[in-house]
Formats: structure tokens, sequence, C-alpha cells
């Protein structure tokens, strides 16, 4: 590579000075201590790092500068400023690379860019591209040896006989090594007999691999039949659990019958309820012959009073034999309680608690005949004052006997009544009754075509079930209201 230029900036006695050089040589003439060894010192400086330190910047300057401008656009700077020591190279549409901390020594890169560096022969050192002003002509001081070397470094033979020791140690070191190598194919061959059956233990091992692997397949069914008895388990609890409340539920026709059984028992109610209305007009006339008598202090007018008391025995008979047919009522109000008692998870049983709803708010019309009888009842007491005070007529004493028989059958009447009033007390909490069991039927309903939703199949006949099927078993088996619910 050419060295185009060379730029001083304060080295020794130049304060700033350009050479441009040619392409052959180029002499620099001119007077002692005129700077022409700096220009040689500043070419050692750049490309050797020789002299070291820093006694070469121009007095009075805090820096020094050499620039060597090179064909092709190398640059290649050298600065000292301070502490500072680096070189700078440039290159066309590169960024400049700074090189600092290199000790004594030349960077390689700026090395490899000029490719000047010292030669080392024979334990020396030569500086063959730069030599000092005083120096004597090339090498002629130097023994025929290193001349003969050093030309032939320059020319490069000595290259040829770097690489005939290097093919000889090669030489060696590859016997060396053939022969370590074949002790270790021998050591390889004796340990590849010991190995005669690998072949069988290949085709061993690629078997245990295919078990193996069938293992594995086996074990995830396994693990996937786990969970599918796990499932089944769950499921067949949930169709053991339907099945339970399938049993807890009547049949349809027997909820049909306790549903016409209890509405021929509050027809009955009905029918008490007519006959107690009856009393209570029994008891009105009573009371009004009671004051009749009252009012009258003659035999005549007590006659007229007994003609009345007559026509109210007749009336009394009539009661005593709705009488008979209310203690008829009332064992069949047992039969109605016991049967109440049994609907507790009868869906159907709200139509009829409606129907107990209408025939309670009618039994409160009940209430106002018990006091027309409380009324009667202190009427037949007047009329039995009177009677006592017409002992000497027989038709009074008929009489007596007749209202003292109507007054035992007022008697029982209260008691029945009272007895009424319980069976209403009772029917409201079968009332209440109805509602819960409503309600749990609903929710037993819920319940149950959750499970035979998941099940996807019948409990008895495992028949696949839809979501359209289950809703048509629950409506009739349960009703619309479960199978909406």
């Amino acid at each position: 590579m050419r060295l185009k230029r060379l730029i001083l900036e304060n080295f020794q006695s130049h304060r700033y000075t350009e050479i441009d050089l040619a392409p052959a040589v180029t002499v620099l003439l001119g007077e002692s201590d005129q700077g022409k060894s700096a220009v040689v010192r500043a070419l050692r400086w750049l490309f050797y790092n020789r002299p070291q330190g820093a006694n070469f910047i121009r007095v009075g300057a805090d820096y020094c500068r050499v620039t060597a401008e090179f064909a092709g656009g190398l640059v290649i700077v050298r600065e000292r400023r301070g502490k500072t020591n680096r070189y700078v190279i440039r290159r066309p549409g590169q960024e400049p690379l700074v090189l600092e901390g290199f000790g004594r020594e030349v960077p390689e890169q700026v090395e490899e860019l000029t490719g000047v560096r010292p030669l080392k022969l024979e334990g020396a050192s030569f500086e063959l591209h730069v030599a000092h002003q005083l120096d004597p002509p090339f090498l002629l001081t130097e023994s025929p040896a290193v001349r003969a070397r050093a030309v032939g470094h320059l020319s490069g033979t000595h290259l040829f006989d770097a690489a005939d020791r290097k093919a000889a140690r090669l030489a060696a070191e590859l016997a060396r090594l053939r022969g370590e190598l074949e002790e270790k194919a021998g050591a390889l061959r004796v340990q590849i007999a010991g190995f005669a059956d690998l072949p069988e233990l290949e085709a061993r091992f690629e078997g245990c691999a295919d078990l193996y692997r069938r293992s594995e397949a086996a074990a995830a069914k396994v693990s996937r039949l786990v969970a599918l008895r796990e499932e089944y388990g769950g499921l067949c609890r949930g169709m053991r659990e339907a099945a339970e409340l399938l049993r807890q539920v009547p049949e349809p026709e027997e909820l049909r019958r306790r549903g016409e059984t209890a509405a021929q028992k509050v027809s009955r109610c009905l029918r008490v309820r007519e006959l107690r209305e009856a009393r209570g007009r029994a008891l009105g006339l009573l009371c009004a012959v009671r004051e009749t008598l009252a009012a009258t202090a003659t035999v005549r007018e007590a006659e007229a009073g007994a003609l009345s008391a007559a026509a109210l025995i007749e009336r009394l008979a009539a009661l005593r034999r709705k009488g008979g047919e209310w203690l008829a009522l009332r064992s069949e109000r047992d039969e109605i309680r016991a049967n109440l008692a049994t609907l507790t998870v009868v869906p159907q049983a709200e139509g009829r608690l409606l129907e107990i709803g209408e025939r309670l708010a009618r039994l409160a019309k009940l209430r106002t005949l018990a006091e027309r009888r409380r009324d009667t009842s202190r009427h037949l007491a007047r009329v039995a004052a009177a009677l006592a005070a017409l002992d000497g007529v027989p038709v009074a004493g008929r009489l007596w006997e007749q209202v003292a028989a109507h007054a035992r059958l007022a008697e029982k009447l209260r008691r029945l009544l009272r007895d009424y009033a319980a069976t209403q007390r009772q029917l409201a909490a079968a009332a209440g009754s109805l509602a819960a069991a409503r309600k749990e039927v609903a929710e037993r309903a819920r319940e149950l075509r959750a499970l035979l939703a998941k099940a996807q199949r019948c409990p008895l006949c495992l028949a696949p079930l839809s979501a359209a099927r289950v809703a048509e078993i629950l409506r009739r088996e349960l009703g619309e209201d479960a199978a909406d619910g």
C-alpha cells in the first residue's frame, strides 16, 4: 500500500508540515536542524511506536499528531495529548476506529493495514522498513547467515523452510497418532467382539419398546375406564334415587281415586252444613215458642204455645234423623283425615285444595248459624220454664218430654259443631301440608328431570330419553306443573 502524504503537527520542530510523497523516491534536502530527521522519527513513531514517551511534542504545544494518507483513501492518525495516546483509522464510508491502551506495541489492526512490522531473526528484531538516520546500508553489518535469512524472509523462501519443518513435525505427529489409533482400534475390536449379541439385544429392545408403548396405551385406557366407571356409578346412583322417587309417587289411578274420595267427603261436609242450617232454623222456632209461652199466663195461651211447640217437635224429629246422618258424616270425616295424611306427595291435590278452600269459605257461614243455635237454646230454656208451670196439663208434659229430647239433640249438635270446628282446623293444616307437598314434588320433579337428562336413558327399560320425552313423562306422571318446573 503506497504512502501518498505525510502531515506532522507539533512534532519536534514541525508546527504543521505536509509532505506529498512521490510514487518512486522522495528526497528531503535542507540544512542541519531544519527537521529532516524529525520526519524519519515521525515515521518510526507512527509505524513502530518509537520513541516512547512525550518528549517529541513541540515546545509550547499540548499535543502532537502524525497523519499518514495512503492510496485508496485509507488514513492512519497517531496522536498524543496529555495522557491520551491513540491511533485513529479512517476508511471511506466507515466510522473511524479509535485504538487506545496498546502499550509498547503497535496495534495489530495498524500492522495489518500498513504491512509494516519488525522482522525477528535469530532472536533479534530488525526494523527493515524505516532505518535510523546513521544506520549502515541494509544488513551489511550482520553475518552472512543472518543476511541470508533476512533475504529469504523478504523473498518468501523462509516459508518453504518453515513448511518443511512443519511437515516433518506433522509426519512424526501423524505416525505417533497412527500408532495410537491402531492400538485404540485393536482395543475397540476386542470390545466390539463382546457385543456380538447386539442385534439380538436390539431386537429385544424394540420388543420392549413396543410393549412399553402398548402398556402406556393400556394405562390410558384403564384411566379412562376408571373415570367411566366412576361416572357410571354416579349415573347408577342417580337412577336408583330417581327410581326411589318414582316408587314414592303413587300411581295416577290411585291419586285419582283418592281425589274422588276426598270430593265425596267434602260433599258430605256440605250436607252437614245444610243440616246445621236446618237445625238453626228449628232452634229459631223453639226460641219463638219460648217467648210465646213466657208471654202467656193462661192455659189457653199455653195450649196455643204447645201447638206451636208440636210443630217444632216435628222439626226436631227431622233434626234427630239428620243427627244420625251427622254421625255417619263424622266417621267419614275421620276417613278424610286418613286420606289427607297420605296425600303428601300428590301434585293433583292443588285443585282439590282449592275446592276445600271454597268449602271452608262456606263453613264460615256456619259460625253465623252457630250463633243462631245459641239463641235457640236460650229460647228453649224459656219454653222449658213455661212448660214447668203447666204440670197439670198432659199435653204440656208430653211437650216437655219432647222439648227435653230436643234439648239433648241440641247438645249433640253442639258437640258436632265443636267436632266440625276441629275438622276445619285439620283441613287448614291439610291445606298447608298439601302446599308443602306440592313444593316438595316440584323439587323432586326438578331433580328427577336433571337425573334423567344426565342419564339420557330410562332407569327401568334403559331406553334412550330426549328432553322432550322426559318432559312428557313428568307431565303424564306428575302433572303439568312438574313438567313445566
